[in-house]
């Protein structure tokens, strides 16, 4: 059997450190994963079709914690992680 490789590794970038403001300019029906900190993390569905994940940092007060937000477009299913 060949296996061919047809992506190489690391071929698809993740996004190590999103910038969020209160404007969005895409399309106002687009999908989102949420995350419900306050105020709430939108990373739209769009981006992450390209990008699969985003590695990003919830800020609790006295805590830091760190996420991924992770998107699978062939099964259409995002989770998120701590």
């Amino acid at each position: 059997m060949n296996i061919r490789q047809v992506v190489p590794k690391d071929a698809i970038p993740s996004v190590d450190d999103p910038a969020f403001g209160t404007a969005y300019f895409g399309d106002g029906n687009d999908d989102v994963i949420d995350v419900k900190t306050t105020p709430t993390k939108s990373h739209p569905v769009c981006i992450l079709d390209y990008h699969k994940i985003v590695n990003d940092v919830l800020d609790r007060g006295d805590e830091t914690v760190l996420i991924a937000v992770i998107w699978c477009p062939l099964c259409g299913s995002g989770v998120v992680n701590d």
